[in-house]
């Protein structure tokens, strides 16, 4: 099977994407932490059949130092304490919040 999507909505609404592609790959849960709701609502919104792929937020992965966290909106404390894949169990509560997100989706 062949699935056609884009990694962002290449400047569509979210409503109008879903109409002509099959799957996406959200960049948002990247760069922000999103509430379960919001994508559960975005789940409705596509149909059973539309697929998702997200990022997992960058608290996980890189340093609070990195220049993308600045569109994320939110400082972590302490931030030594997130990204690089640390066992943190500040990083672990994050890889929760992302299961959750992803289980929204599904």
């Amino acid at each position: 099977m062949i699935v056609i999507g884009c990694c962002g909505t290449g400047g569509l609404k979210f409503e109008d994407y879903v109409r002509k592609f099959d799957a996406i790959e959200l960049q948002e849960t990247f760069y922000r932490r999103v509430r379960s709701a919001t994508l559960i609502r975005r789940r409705e919104m596509a149909g059973e059949s539309f697929r998702f792929t997200m990022k997992a937020f960058q608290g996980i992965t890189h340093p609070a130092s990195s220049p993308t966290w600045r569109r994320s909106g939110w400082r972590p404390e302490p931030p030594e304490r997130y990204g690089l894949l640390r066992p943190t169990e500040e990083n672990k509560e994050l890889w929760q919040e992302i299961l959750e997100n992803a289980e929204a989706l599904s």
